[in-house]
């Protein structure tokens, strides 16, 4: 199973936020045991680093990102993929571009806790919150 993995389901896993974090932790779980492929954007990356240095220090920040490199696969995000989430019939830029960037690797799932992200019908990929992919999981 592939997955990509928000910016802020990896936020819950450095920053031990709840509700998230007991999810997020279960998701690193399984990518370590290489029970799914996953994935996230490079400029996820660059947000992920920003608001861990901010919370953490920049050690721990770098030391943060260092694990993830090793951990995921980074989609590099180019100037067509920007293009290309311009048309995607979404609001949130940020949200269109991950769906496009997904589309690149055929994920099978999003895993999001963006409320607003959940709520919209995305025609690449299902978007499933971190409590309800693991849900599925167990249930298999």
């Amino acid at each position: 199973m592939r997955i990509l993995i928000d910016t802020n389901i990896v936020l819950d896993f450095f920053l031990s936020r709840e509700p998230g974090n007991a999810f997020a932790k279960q998701i690193f779980k399984l990518i370590c045991k290489e029970t799914v492929k996953a994935y996230t954007t490079a400029s996820s990356i660059t947000d992920i680093y920003y608001i861990s240095a901010k919370k953490l220090g920049n050690d721990k920040a770098r030391n943060a990102i260092k694990l993830l490199l090793k951990l995921l696969s980074i989609i590099n995000v180019d100037g067509d993929d920007c293009s290309n989430a311009l048309i995607v019939p979404m609001n949130d830029f940020e949200d269109a571009l991950i769906t496009v960037c997904a589309d690149k690797v055929e994920v099978d799932y999003i895993i999001s806790n963006d409320n607003e992200f959940l709520q919209t019908d995305s025609i690449i990929a299902n978007v499933i919150s971190s409590q309800n992919f693991m849900n599925s999981i167990r249930s298999k």
